[in-house]
């Protein structure tokens, strides 16, 4: 039997013209690079756009979707259906907004293997997290999710592989439950001049002992999760004239002035004039303590480190909650906040990039009684206790999945009894179901309406 084959771009040529819908099964042999936005090339980028005009968010989708909707448009008016093996990145963060693209078109998702690890027979072993994803039109037809070699048949398969109904978490400015905002920490484009070391520190205190009123602990990801010490010269407005006559923190000013002056950004020459200030200021004067969320965490670890400082420290290169409470440690302590951010958040690389618009702001808190408020604390101050009885490991070994100490998985895992019990009364059992009934509590907090 003869087959007719072609060598073309997929996502540039027109599959009805090459494809007969109607001589049976179809078969597109290829591997299209699989790319996140920041990786394409110029013209793979060219390609993205040009598919999607109408689709604003399209620059941040990865390659592999033109597919997914190329095949989408194919099947459209065929009554067929396609499925694709994809990195899972495609059901995480903001590209899930892709999804709602194909049922406008009158399809949905029939049929998913959620995210497993794919590995190759080459000599370097590529890994990579991946799922399989079937699309047709809408059919009254069963679902299923295959998960764990389990077939599990379902009412709906929403953009994120949950059996739950639809729900496309858009960027919020403020949190749908009622827990205070978190901000990025602060940022201060001064070259490097208003920070120390503890060796620089103590030198200046040395010399100078008033210096110590302008000395501020300064945190971030890496500080916090390595045990790290380091410091910032912080000075409000009215102390900058005193300040200065301390000749080692004007030496710093004029640096950052300098380094300000010679920027190629207007906004930060213009800052050259208030050296003493960090350019991005987010700190909350008066706050009794903080709550410090890295940026970017393993994917090993099965919770988000997650660090508890006082209201002095100047928090940068990470996020920050300001006035927060045990209560709220120990949610962004549990494992269901991290089944959540896992879902929600972006990757870098195959790591958690937390995101407090997507994550935090839609992170859905069901109403609580008093005693389970105070469960939950009394939980949260169990993990800091246990975290205590190990000073000489970092929040880096601890939460180690290989290497984490027994009392502190107990500590958490007694929290996640106590968390759990606010959305549920059974157990809940796996993570599929931990974010089926986070969906579901989502959806009556906001009506299933979008951000």
């Amino acid at each position: 039997m003869l087959v007719d084959h072609y060598n073309d771009n997929a996502v540039t040529c027109d599959w009805n013209k090459i494809c007969n819908p109607k001589s049976g099964e179809t078969y597109l042999i290829g591997n299209p690079p699989y790319l996140g936005s920041k990786v394409q090339n110029k013209e793979q980028k060219g390609e993205v756009v040009d598919l999607f005009t109408f689709d604003k968010k399209c620059k941040t989708y990865d390659y592999i979707l033109c597919w997914f909707y190329k095949a989408g448009i194919f099947i459209q008016k065929n009554n067929g259906k396609y499925s694709f093996v994809s990195t899972n990145s495609i059901t995480q963060g903001e590209q899930v907004s892709f999804w709602k693209n194909l049922y406008q078109k009158g399809l949905e998702i029939n049929f998913a293997h959620t995210t497993f690890l794919w590995k190759n027979n080459a000599k370097s072993n590529a890994a990579v997290m991946c799922v399989i994803i079937g699309v047709r039109n809408i059919s009254a037809q069963a679902k299923y999710l295959y998960s764990n070699n389990i077939r599990t048949k379902v009412n709906n398969i929403n953009s994120y592989l949950i059996d739950a109904a639809e729900s496309n978490l858009e960027r919020r400015p403020s949190p749908i439950s009622n827990i205070p905002l978190m901000l990025f920490g602060s940022i201060a484009y001064d070259g490097g001049h208003l920070f120390l070391d503890d060796d620089e520190r103590q030198q200046l205190i040395g010399s100078y002992p008033d210096v110590l009123n302008y000395i501020r602990p300064a945190i971030g990801a890496v500080e916090m999760l390595r045990g790290l010490k380091r410091w910032c010269i912080w000075v409000e407005d009215d102390e900058y004239k005193k300040a200065s006559q301390i000749p080692p923190l004007l030496e710093r000013f004029k640096q950052v002035s300098n380094f300000r002056i010679s920027s190629k950004t207007k906004s930060t020459q213009d800052f050259a004039d208030r050296p003493y200030r960090f350019k991005q200021n987010t700190y909350k004067s008066g706050a009794e303590n903080i709550i410090i969320i890295p940026r970017v965490s393993s994917e090993r670890r099965e919770y988000i480190p997650v660090g508890i400082f006082s209201g002095e420290t100047i928090t940068v290169d990470a996020q920050v909650v300001y006035d927060a409470s045990l209560f709220l440690f120990g949610l962004l302590s549990s494992r269901i906040h991290v089944a959540w951010v896992k879902l929600t958040s972006g990757r870098m690389k195959s790591d958690i990039r937390y995101s407090s618009a997507v994550s935090y702001n839609n992170f859905p808190i069901p109403e609580y009684t008093e005693e389970e408020y105070q469960a939950i604390e009394s939980a949260a101050l169990s993990i800091l206790e246990a975290r205590e009885l190990y000073p000489n490991l970092t929040l880096s070994k601890l939460y180690d999945p290989l290497k984490m100490p027994i009392e502190l998985r107990t500590a958490h895992e007694n929290l996640d009894k106590s968390v759990e019990s606010l959305y549920e009364t059974k157990p809940l059992l796996d993570e599929q179901q931990l974010l089926k009934t986070l969906f579901s509590t989502y959806n009556k907090m906001t009506g299933g309406n979008d951000a």
